[in-house]
């Protein structure tokens, strides 16, 4: 039921068993639920810390490009940094954190630019830089996709405690749980949360910052 919950497609079966709940069973409901989604928010913040960190990486390389050198040169000499970086935290005891799983998906996606320019014959200067991005450009359309299907969760659990429990304050506890949450305030903080700002009745802070700016600049320039 809880996957149910945040796709949006519980049905009114679900709703007459979470109202049956007695109170531990509520609380266990919001938990569950909190548990779930916080790897979805876990997921979208990793994937937008990866990006981030690629698109200094392609700020770094494009006098590399401008020069009209190869792309495995452009790219290379980053990647072997990073590569160097990933054995000392393996040496370190590290592998298997966040910083560690970061860095080899920042790996993993520069090889896949340098793989791109090389089936391509874009391997070169100003045509490998276009091909780099366009690549760059897929992989933000992946992490819109894991943002939203996030946020979707925030506002189909929400949604599921307001129909079920229409004169409780399950939905409050869980938005306050979600507040708690690290990940979830992480979220909020860096994404903006259209969901959660509509049911607590606040205006977002500001603009939202996506963490792109770096890469929009790189691309501009």
């Amino acid at each position: 039921m809880i996957q149910r919950i945040l796709a949006g497609s519980a049905t009114d079966a679900d709703i007459a068993e979470a109202q049956a709940y007695a109170f531990d069973e509520r609380k266990k409901l919001i938990d569950q639920l909190l548990g779930a989604l916080g790897d979805k928010l876990e997921e979208a913040l990793l994937f937008n810390g990866v990006m981030e960190d690629v698109a200094n990486a392609l700020s770094k390389a494009r006098p590399v490009f401008a020069a009209d050198l190869p792309v495995d040169q452009a790219l290379g000499f980053i990647t072997k940094m990073i590569q160097d970086s990933i054995d000392e935290l393996e040496e370190a005891g590290a592998a298997g954190t966040e910083e560690y799983e970061k860095q080899e998906q920042v790996l993993e996606k520069l090889n896949g630019f340098i793989e791109a320019c090389n089936e391509t014959g874009n391997t070169k200067g100003e045509e490998a830089l276009e091909t780099v991005h366009l690549e760059y450009r897929g992989e933000l359309g992946k992490l819109e996709s894991v943002r939203s299907q996030a946020e979707a969760g925030i506002g189909n659990a929400l949604d599921f405690l307001q129909r079920a429990y229409r004169e409780g304050n399950e939905a409050e506890a869980f938005a306050k749980g979600l507040e708690r949450h690290n990940a979830g305030a992480r979220f909020i903080g860096t994404f903006g949360s259209p969901s959660f700002f509509a049911f607590k009745h606040v205006g977002a802070p500001g603009e939202v910052n996506d963490g792109h700016e770096a890469a929009d600049d790189a691309e501009e320039d």
